[in-house]
């Protein structure tokens, strides 16, 4: 026999495919319970239980049964805290937001809580539909993500001699070794290492360990935005094997 338990918890919409005539599979990265699946039987005519709650991106609090770890989740209803209209009317907006979207998505294991990512994506969501789109912001927040995932690059000395970023003139993002080296460490075995000047370093780490609505204020110089924008790709292009799907889109957006 088989043992529904019932929860409650805050959930932000990442995916959602029709099924069916009247359902919907939804993908949610909930506070809770990290990223989870669920069936909203009848979610396609019902606005009472699902008041426009399935929208990638709304922030509800969810109510869902669930039998087995293994298996969907059945969502009874979504109770909307935020439907962050503002980013589904502007183009860069809706990037951005689907560019962290993919992050949490693609380094969430199933079903494994993560508050401080949860935070961090509920937080970005909400700066972005209150200000404009920056692309240091997005940048700041791709590093925090990769931080809360525990894949934050070492970026505070030299892997090799560990000389701190104060003590040394320039640096190179190794992205197999996962951090920095110094001019007088980088070797020709490192394969295509990247410059970094010392304030694009110092901006990337403040991102880590900043309080999360900070990231926002943070500002770039053109060269720490070039620089950052291939550092985080890179890097993320090493992790997984391959570029995420919105790295085309964001390659044609970024300044020139």
């Amino acid at each position: 026999m088989q043992v529904k338990t019932h929860h409650e918890t805050e959930a932000i919409v990442l995916r959602t495919y029709d099924y069916g005539d009247y359902d919907r599979v939804v993908r949610l990265f909930t506070r809770h319970f990290g990223k989870i699946a669920g069936m909203a039987k009848g979610a396609r005519n019902s606005r009472r239980r699902f008041p426009g709650t399935l929208e990638p991106w709304c922030l509800s609090r969810v109510s869902f049964i669930q039998t087995t770890p293994e298996k969907l989740v059945f969502l009874e209803r979504c109770e909307p805290i935020d439907y962050f209209s503002e980013l589904r009317r502007d183009p860069v907006k809706t990037m951005y937001a689907a560019r962290i979207g993919e992050m949490v998505d693609t380094f969430s294991p199933e079903r494994k809580k993560n508050e401080e990512l949860f935070d961090t994506f509920s937080c970005f969501l909400s700066m972005l539909n209150e200000k404009g789109a920056e692309e240091a912001s997005l940048i700041g927040f791709e590093m925090r993500v990769l931080a809360c995932v525990g894949y934050a690059p070492a970026l505070d000395r030299c892997l090799s001699c560990q000389k701190g970023v104060e003590e040394g003139k320039s640096f190179f993002f190794v992205a197999e070794v996962g951090g920095i080296k110094c001019d007088q460490c980088i070797s020709p075995r490192d394969s295509s290492p990247i410059r970094v000047n010392r304030g694009t370093i110092k901006a990337l780490l403040f991102t880590i360990t900043c309080p999360i609505d900070k990231i926002g204020r943070m500002r770039l110089t053109f060269r720490s935005l070039k620089e950052g924008r291939l550092l985080v790709d890179t890097f993320i292009r090493h992790l997984l094997g391959r570029n995420l799907r919105t790295a085309r889109v964001l390659e044609q957006m970024e300044p020139r």
